[in-house]
């Protein structure tokens, strides 16, 4: 069981349910909502989950705090070159493959904001992906680590097994979270593929955790770092690439 956080699926669910109320109740922008409601939604979610598990070690909780017990940040900082290089890569040849194969069809929520963002400097989209991929990212790790510790509570499972289920239902409430924020430009292929990715990205982290394969360095317990990473490098490529080739082209795999 995940220390700190709670073992109540209401718990998990809440700030999710209040982040889907908040952007199902706010006037739509075109395809997308507000940009600043959907700033507020992340910040209540992200601050209803840190009141949930304690705001004094929040952030260590969720993987932020790359040392081990008995360990400083002195001599292990390089670990934070390996997460953010681990999510570089990822998040790169994510938007590669999409882009390659799938013209990015199946993304239109990321083209819905990046069109929106076109006519703003670049330097301040990049600042929006940042603050887009760490409040998600955030909310997707509690609810990991939430839904994970209900299954182990209520049903006894083993904490693995109960860990892979949490990774589930966080996968999907998070991808929903999506799906209902532009919920005009987004179908089911979007859902079941920003799910099914999201999955695979958390359960590639529980692999190498269980295996110990990079040793203390327990990839799971930090996995948030190469999220947030990753994250913010895919959308901002899908940003880059939306200003240099025709802004409407997507339109045409959709």
């Amino acid at each position: 069981m995940e220390e700190g956080f709670p073992k109540s699926f209401l718990a998990g669910i809440f700030p999710f349910i209040l982040t889907y109320a908040i952007l199902l109740t706010s006037a739509m922008t075109g395809t997308f909502p507000n940009v600043v409601i959907f700033y507020f939604s992340i910040f209540v979610s992200v601050i209803i989950s840190a009141g949930l598990v304690g705001f004094n070690r929040f952030f260590d909780a969720l993987g932020f705090d790359v040392t081990q017990p008995g360990e400083t940040i002195s001599k292990v900082w390089w670990r934070y070159l390996i997460y953010i290089g681990l999510g570089f890569v990822i998040g790169y040849f994510c938007y590669r493959i999409l882009a390659k194969g799938l013209n990015l069809a199946i993304f239109p929520l990321d083209f819905a904001l990046s069109l929106s963002l076109q006519t703003i400097p670049l330097y301040l989209s990049v600042l929006n992906w940042l603050i887009v991929a760490l409040g998600e990212e955030i909310l997707r790790t509690y609810g990991m680590f939430t839904f994970g510790n209900w299954f182990e509570s209520k049903f006894k499972l083993h904490p693995q097994t109960a860990l892979s289920l949490g990774i589930i239902v966080s996968s999907i409430a998070f991808i929903l979270l999506h799906t209902i924020a532009w919920s005009t430009s987004a179908n089911l292929m979007n859902y079941l593929v920003g799910a099914l990715i999201s999955i695979l990205f958390t359960s590639v982290g529980f692999i190498l955790y269980h295996k110990q394969i990079f040793g203390k360095l327990a990839f799971l317990e930090f996995s948030i770092i190469p999220g947030v990473v990753a994250h913010f490098i895919f959308d901002t490529m899908v940003d880059l690439q939306m200003r240099v080739l025709p802004p409407l082209m997507f339109l045409a795999f959709i």
